[in-house]
């Protein structure tokens, strides 16, 4: 190619280039998969709390992990804003909800497990 060529080329494509506009919420959890991770999370971390508390600290450290790296990308001063705006304060809303659930969820299924621990010995 021709240097005369790459430029036109070059020209061409930055003329022809249209903004595009990417959206936030394809790249989040939906509410249903919040509430899932909520609630299904916290069923297992009971049931792996009441095995063996290793592995049941293991399951609580991955679903709270996951509930934090939603938070952060809520609580986030460029993510944030764009979450609400293209998700609304319902979507917020769900997700602190489900949050604090799941967090009371990760306490009953340490008590419980404790509890276990207690009684057989």
């Amino acid at each position: 190619m021709t240097l005369r060529s790459i430029l036109t080329l070059a020209v061409v494509l930055v003329v022809t280039a249209t903004p595009v506009y990417a959206e936030v919420m394809d790249k989040e959890p939906t509410i249903t998969a919040i509430w899932a991770w909520a609630l299904l999370g916290g069923a297992l971390s009971v049931l792996a709390w009441r095995w063996r508390w290793w592995f049941g600290a293991i399951v609580s450290m991955v679903v709270l992990s996951g509930t934090y790296g939603v938070y952060l990308e809520i609580s986030d001063p460029f993510v944030g804003p764009a979450i609400r705006k293209e998700a609304g304060q319902g979507y917020i809303g769900q997700f602190y909800f489900s949050a604090l659930l799941g967090c009371v969820l990760q306490l009953f299924a340490v008590y419980s497990g404790m509890k276990v621990r207690r009684a057989s010995r």
